[in-house]
């Protein structure tokens, strides 16, 4: 089951038949100046039956239901458990209740939407959810493969850094604790293996066999610029690039 707390005063749906009693549960939260309510949306409602709950605001005053909607939430979310919590505001004063929600683990998923029309059936949200955790994955096994072409062992290697790491590099995303552990097993923080420094060398001697005599660089300057230019997405040090040299073009 699945909560969703709507500021009416925000905003106002027109209807809610697009989503399922069986799957959640309704709290519509309305100021003390909004007497009555659309018939369209009454009738939605009674779908719902003891799913569902409108909380009046007792006073008018500035944030006054605000305030009620976040002591509703606490007090609901004591009383049931629930999968997610989908706050229906364009008020982003919600978004540290909600933050503060997710680090102590009151609920494992939880965010505000515009509008009630956000929110897709089950179904097609395991579907967005399942594509979206699918992006966040390439992401992060982007960064893993630029950190092992430059310096491999300083991948995390225990279980506990590579999710410090994956959630420092998604902080933005605001992702539970379940969606990184999942995110971890989607990608491989194995640390590529070290390539010879020989085998650069030949590649490095091949190259400049394929080239005119005249084309040569022939002082150390530009003899390792060369080298770097030529290495330029391998990550190799400034030693690594003056071994080859002395390696190719010493005698």
């Amino acid at each position: 089951m699945n909560l969703i707390v709507i500021d009416y005063e925000n905003v106002q749906p027109k209807t809610l038949t697009h989503l399922s009693p069986n799957e959640y549960f309704i709290v519509l939260c309305v100021g003390e100046n909004q007497k009555l309510l659309p018939v369209v949306l009454i009738k939605s409602l009674i779908m719902f039956g003891k799913n569902c709950r409108i909380i009046e605001c007792p006073k008018a005053g500035k944030n006054a239901l605000d305030f009620i909607i976040v002591d509703e939430m606490a007090r609901i979310t004591t009383e049931y458990q629930f999968n997610a919590l989908y706050i229906i505001s364009k008020d982003k004063g919600f978004d540290s209740i909600i933050h503060y929600y997710l680090t102590k683990g009151r609920i494992q998923q939880a965010k505000r939407l515009d509008s009630i029309d956000d929110i897709l059936p089950d179904s097609q949200n395991d579907n967005a959810q399942a594509a979206t955790m699918s992006i966040l994955a390439s992401k992060v096994q982007n960064q893993i493969d630029k950190v092992n072409q430059i310096s491999p062992r300083s991948l995390p290697n225990k279980s506990q850094s590579q999710f410090n790491w994956v959630n420092s590099l998604l902080k933005a995303e605001n992702l539970t604790e379940k969606d990184i552990n999942a995110l971890i097993k989607m990608v491989d923080f194995s640390p590529a293996q070290s390539i010879p420094l020989k085998t650069y060398i030949d590649k490095a001697k091949a190259k400049l066999n394929s080239l005119e005599k005249r084309h040569h660089p022939n002082k150390l300057e530009t003899q390792i610029n060369w080298l770097k230019s030529f290495f330029i997405n391998n990550g190799l040090t400034r030693s690594q690039i003056s071994e080859i040299q002395q390696a190719i073009f010493s005698k």
